[in-house]
This record gives structure tokens, sequence and C-alpha cells, in this order.
């Protein structure tokens, strides 16, 4: 037999051998030539669809009883909380309404679990926010995450998410340090008093001679 027809003979005895193998499942090969799956980052998106516009009036409520309302329909911030009212800070409470358009979902929390251990049954607060559209957005604020860099947070849907904690104090914050303006105290103007006109010696007259 020539060396050539032993060669080829050799080489088709070892194709059909791989060709075997790779129909074989979990083949060493298939695996070393799979791709290497990469991470996939979900973005989950905000609690407050930007569509719906700007807040035009926030109320928290705690589980403790305590409320705190902020609203906009006078066209300026006005805050009440604990029976006292009064215009607030328009910087600081824009700041918060910032960050509370802005809440940012971090997970979807599936399965839930059970809704007391997170603070969500009842729940610590209760957010409700009227927004420019007309639409009003719920939701309830439970406990932080293990880590301490989220909240859970129920929506009005049901759905459970963890949140980005930095927002949520902001928002908190509100509850126990309300921004109130602060309207400058008119410093008491020191009195002058104006002098008197000194009284002038009277000039001696000169006496008559006798």
């Amino acid at each position: 037999m020539r060396r050539s027809t032993v060669v080829m003979i050799v080489l088709l005895v070892v194709l059909a051998g791989l060709y075997w193998y790779m129909q074989q499942p979990e083949n060493l090969i298939a695996r070393t030539l799979q791709p290497t799956p990469t991470a996939t980052r979900i973005e989950w998106g905000n609690i407050i669809s930007p569509e719906k516009g700007q807040p035009t009036r926030i109320v928290i409520e705690s589980a403790e009883g305590q409320a705190l309302t902020l609203d906009k329909s006078s066209g300026i911030w006005f805050l009440t909380v604990g029976g006292t009212s009064g215009p607030a800070d328009p910087n600081k409470v824009e700041s918060v309404v910032a960050g509370l358009t802005t809440l940012r979902i971090l997970s979807n929390i599936q399965p839930a679990p059970e809704l007391t251990s997170i603070a969500l049954e009842p729940p610590a607060y209760r957010v409700s926010v009227t927004m420019s559209d007309g639409s009003t957005v719920d939701f309830h604020i439970g406990s932080k995450t293990v880590i301490q860099s989220g909240y859970y947070v129920r929506t009005a849907d049901g759905n459970l998410y963890v949140t980005a904690a930095y927002n949520i104090d902001a928002l908190l914050n509100l509850m126990t340090t309300p921004p109130f303006l602060q309207t400058a105290t008119p410093s008491p103007q020191s009195v002058t008093e104006t002098p008197s006109p000194r009284e002038t010696p009277s000039t001696p007259q000169p006496t008559a001679t006798p």
C-alpha cells in the first residue's frame, strides 16, 4: 500500500473520531470554544418616571404618626409639620425634590422576604407625591439593607425594590429637620441722643459809675 494512501486513511480515521467526539454533550473542545458570558447590568429605572413632570406636593407619614406636607400650589414651597406651617427654604427643598425625581432602583427583590422583617408591614414611612401632570405616586419605605447602601421600597403595584440610600436619607431628614425658611431678624438700632444746647453764660453788664 502506498504511503500517501496510508496517510489519507489515518487522517480520515482521526477526522471521524473528532467528529464523533464533537457530537458528545459537554465535550471539552466545545466548552473551550464557547465565548465567556459577560454579566449584563439591568437598568431598573427610577421610582418616579420622568414623564410625570415635577412634584408639586409631597406628604410623608411615619409609623409613629408624624406627618409632613410640602405644597407648591401657591407657587412657593409651603411646609406644614407638627401643627406648624410656614414658607420652606426653596434651596433645601429643591435639593430633596431633585433627589426624589431621580430616586434610582438598584434591584428588584424576588421572591420578597417577610415584609415585617424589613419594616414594610406596617411600613416605617408612607410617601405620597403629587406630580405636575396630575398623577400621584405612592410608595412605602422600609428599613435599610444589611450593607446600608439602600432602602427597601414597596410601590403601589406591590413590587419590592432596593433604592439608593442617599436620596431616601435626604427625604427622611425633612422629618427631623424641617426646612422652614429662616427670615433675618432685624438688629436693634442704637438710639443716638441729640445733645441739648448748652446755656451760654451771660456776660456781666458794667455798672454805672456814681
